[in-house]
């Protein structure tokens, strides 16, 4: 924005931000990331392929209870 209002370039940028843009090592992503990735979105999917015929099955009482409307 320095440079756009006052038609030269700045002299000191304050946490570096007149640097050309680039990643540092932390900032890169590497082939084990997007391995994971893949393989966790993957997983996801395999699950949801597995197991869409259980997605749509009507819920069950697990302990048989009785419904009893009861007034406190």
């Amino acid at each position: 924005m320095y440079s756009i209002i006052y038609k030269e370039k700045a002299q000191y940028c304050p946490g570096e931000i007149c640097d050309v843009k680039t990643k540092q090592d932390i900032q890169k992503i590497n082939l084990k990331q997007v391995s994971i990735t893949f393989l966790f979105i993957a997983f996801i999917f395999l699950i949801t392929f597995l197991f869409s015929s259980h997605l749509f099955d009507q819920p069950v009482d697990l302990f048989k209870t009785n419904n009893v409307n009861s007034t406190h």
